[in-house]
């Protein structure tokens, strides 16, 4: 914390701890994020794709989706993919049951109740009739978000795609929007299972200079800083090596932070993010 002081600021500008004051609304990640809520919102177009390269700022349009979604939709947000689809049915129905439920029961005993199905046809049945009655009560869909689609294997990826036949009164009644990386694609296309529920596909991409500018400038006064930090030239050396990815761009922010005050510099100039690059990745 004395390292942040020294610089006038509040807090660490460059956690990458999901703060959504610091997000920086670029013109790409605000695009991304109004498209998977549309797929969200609007669940006759069943499946959202979102990709991108490692540390372009997926996981923080995911969980901007969850916050956003939170009174349109009922939304399971996944985490690092899963591997048990059943499992996944049996969590949501629990927790559509216990929102419909208007006597008191612990989720355990809920639970229970699924864990009594004899096989997964009877959890999706179950499924089924939980969304139904969820649906028609609160006039709203379920989300399910799934961070880190990579991770799936094909046939999970088919099975979930499976929820959104389920139909209430006629009408789709859940939004499917996956997560990953560029991998997943291949995936998708080579499965025609998959790729036509696909409606809605989004890449992210690193930064331009302007906007690796304007990010670290936004995330410095979110943090509290009055005064520039950074020289532009600065700026410059650290887009040139991340290329823009936020990521990659907090790690060398954060180190610049640190070896600035520890040499107790007035602001932080090329020099000396090039011997953070050095020291840290071998780069001259």
């Amino acid at each position: 914390m004395l390292v942040y002081r020294y610089w006038g600021l509040r807090e660490n500008p460059f956690s990458n701890v999901f703060t959504p004051r610091f997000f920086y609304r670029s013109t790409q990640h605000q695009e991304a994020l109004e498209r998977m809520t549309f797929v969200a919102t609007n669940p006759e177009l069943y499946l959202g794709l979102l990709t991108g390269d490692v540390g372009t700022g997926k996981t923080l349009i995911s969980r901007l989706l969850e916050i956003k979604l939170k009174n349109k939709c009922l939304v399971l947000y996944l985490a690092n993919g899963f591997t048990d689809v059943a499992q996944v049915v049996r969590g949501v129905s629990a927790l559509m049951m216990k929102r419909l439920l208007t006597k008191k029961m612990s989720i355990s005993k809920i639970e229970l109740l699924l864990k009594k199905a004899r096989n997964n046809k009877e959890i999706f049945y179950i499924f089924h009739q939980c969304l139904e009655k969820y649906v028609k009560h609160f006039k709203r869909n379920l989300t399910i978000i799934v961070d880190e689609c990579h991770r799936i294997d094909k046939d999970a990826l088919i099975t979930l795609k499976g929820v959104t036949n389920y139909l209430v009164e006629f009408k789709p009644a859940v939004s499917v929007i996956l997560t990953g990386q560029k991998d997943i694609t291949h995936t998708i296309n080579t499965t025609q299972e998959l790729k036509s529920r696909l409606s809605i596909v989004y890449s992210l991409k690193g930064f331009e200079l302007n906007d690796t500018y304007k990010y670290i400038m936004h995330r410095l006064v979110a943090a509290g800083a009055k005064v520039p930090i950074f020289s532009k030239e600065a700026i410059i050396a650290i887009h040139e090596h991340t290329g823009g990815r936020p990521r990659e761009i907090n790690k060398i922010g954060m180190l610049a932070l640190q070896n600035g005050a520890l040499m107790k510099a007035k602001r932080i100039g090329p020099e000396l993010v090039l011997r953070i690059l050095a020291d840290q990745y071998g780069m001259m």
